[in-house]
């Protein structure tokens, strides 16, 4: 779908820092306390953060990011999209190589866009949030489900 896009592998459960409940999932709240959370570590003080539907701190606004590529000009080509490019076990994934490529793209055409106009800080936050996340992701996520 492209709504929201999250970790392939989650970076904490990877690093074996994620605190699990009792059903086995990631309790993001007590992982974040306890100094566990990648996404909280390297991205939770960046301004323009789009979190996911569920508010989910790691997960990122798809549809958000296909907006930012679309009012940067970016051609919805392969890179140009948050859409997935493969599938990893039935789901659609967004690889690592696919989200390198988007962030470049992004971080370009922002270039291109202040050397001709003005950008409001809050465009140009949440374009920058939106290339450090999908590094991020592609470093510490294996790529990104789109959900």
């Amino acid at each position: 779908m492209g709504l929201d896009n999250y970790p392939a592998t989650y970076p904490c459960k990877k690093e074996s820092t994620a605190v699990l409940d009792d059903e086995g999932r990631i309790d993001c709240e007590s992982t974040r306390e306890c100094g566990g959370c990648t996404w909280y570590n390297d991205l939770g003080n960046e301004p323009g953060a789009v979190l996911g539907i569920f508010g989910t701190d790691c997960w990122y606004r798809g549809k958000w990011g296909n907006h930012l590529m679309s009012e940067l000009g970016v051609d919805s080509s392969y890179f140009g999209n948050f859409y997935d490019d493969e599938l990893l076990d039935g789901l659609p994934l967004k690889s690592s190589m696919s989200c390198l490529g988007s962030a470049l793209l992004m971080e370009e055409a922002l270039t291109k866009r202040k050397q001709r106009v003005e950008v409001t800080e809050e465009f140009e936050n949440q374009v920058t949030y939106a290339v450090k996340w999908l590094r991020w992701v592609a470093e510490k996520g294996e790529g990104a489900i789109v959900w």
